[in-house]
């Protein structure tokens, strides 16, 4: 697949680029509007995961309905099915920073991110895409099931330095605004989510695995909205924080726990690229132990109305055992808006 590069504007121009002509994906226009409204028709049940860890470290993989209490938007869901997430379809983005600030680090990453689809990709099954991000956001590779094309788009990601750079983030000459090799990490989060993940490529998870430093120099869009687009389309955002601390400022840790803690994903900020190993073990082990809820939508809830949510565990014997739980902060109803 040949890559697809979106060139980012100023914010009115951006949503106007963004929202319309912008298709990453093999769908007709025909066939999106129908799964579009498909999902739209199948907004008389909510659909949210979750993952409960023990103190000890490990998934608690034994719930079951009368464990948990739901509530939206601070009222009790009488009536709800929890079930464990095990063989459904997996959408999966790697998206890797390639600004200025990763370069020494891309050749460990991309490694490893070659590992985690490996481990994680049900062939077959699952389905997943590439994506790269500096000033612009690249798409790699759209969504596929050939792992072998996965991996190859994976091993092309490079980091291409821009006009006058001289090395450590230093450009002598470049213009002082959104100059080549800055980082648009949240532009990069609401194309994934409106572009390559939408609720329109049909039911299954979806995760967003997000590499980079976290500092974010050139985007156009805020967080919120960046955030607000992942929740749309029921991503959980699986955010690794790595820099070349040498060079540059380091980790906003921060951004990233903010992001990972409001799609229902994680932080994770390895002191060193060894350590990423690990880390990925863990995302593997967390995407095979979720569980997802499913439940009527409040009562007089609106079309793409946002409403927050609270999971939490009633069962004496494990809330002794301080069973913690990860969820997003909230769901759309029926098909989101295209901007909130």
């Amino acid at each position: 697949m040949r890559k697809r590069r979106l060139h980012l504007a100023p914010l009115g121009a951006v949503l106007a680029r963004l929202a319309i002509p912008l298709l990453l994906t093999t769908l007709s226009a025909a066939a999106r509007a129908q799964a579009v409204g498909a999902q739209a028709g199948a907004g008389e049940r909510v659909s949210v995961l979750f993952t409960a860890l023990g103190k000890d470290g490990k998934f608690v993989t034994g719930l079951k309905a009368e464990d948990v209490r739901v509530t939206a938007d601070g009222e009790p869901v009488r009536s709800f099915d929890l079930t464990r997430q095990k063989g459904v379809r997996l959408f999966l983005t790697v998206a890797i920073d390639t600004s200025a600030s990763q370069e020494k680090l891309l050749p460990s990453t991309k490694v490893l991110a070659d590992l985690l689809v490996r481990s994680v990709m049900l062939p077959g099954t699952d389905e997943a895409a590439v994506v790269t991000f500096s000033t612009d956001t690249t798409l790699e590779h759209g969504m596929t099931k050939d792992l072998a094309s996965v991996r190859r788009a994976i091993a092309r990601v490079a980091f291409v330095p821009p006009t006058g750079y001289v090395g450590g983030g230093v450009i002598v000459g470049a213009p002082p605004l959104r100059s080549a090799g800055a980082t648009g990490m949240w532009d990069a989060v609401w194309v994934v989510s409106r572009e390559v993940m939408p609720r329109w490529l049909g039911p299954g998870r979806r995760a967003l695995l997000l590499i980079t430093d976290g500092v974010d120099t050139s985007s156009t869009l805020k967080s919120n909205k960046a955030i607000n687009a992942a929740l749309a389309s029921e991503i959980v955002v699986y955010a690794v924080g790595v820099a070349d601390e040498k060079n540059f400022d380091g980790v906003d840790k921060d951004a990233l726990r903010k992001l990972a803690g409001r799609t229902g994903g994680r932080a994770f900020f390895p002191k060193k690229i060894g350590e990423l190993t690990g880390i990925f073990r863990q995302i593997q082990e967390e995407l095979d132990s979720q569980y997802v809820v499913t439940f009527a939508p409040p009562s007089g809830a609106r079309e793409g109305s946002f409403h927050k949510i609270k999971i939490e565990i009633t069962n004496p014997a494990l809330r002794g055992q301080d069973v913690q739980l990860t969820y997003p902060q909230g769901f759309f109803v029926g098909e989101p808006p295209a901007v909130k």
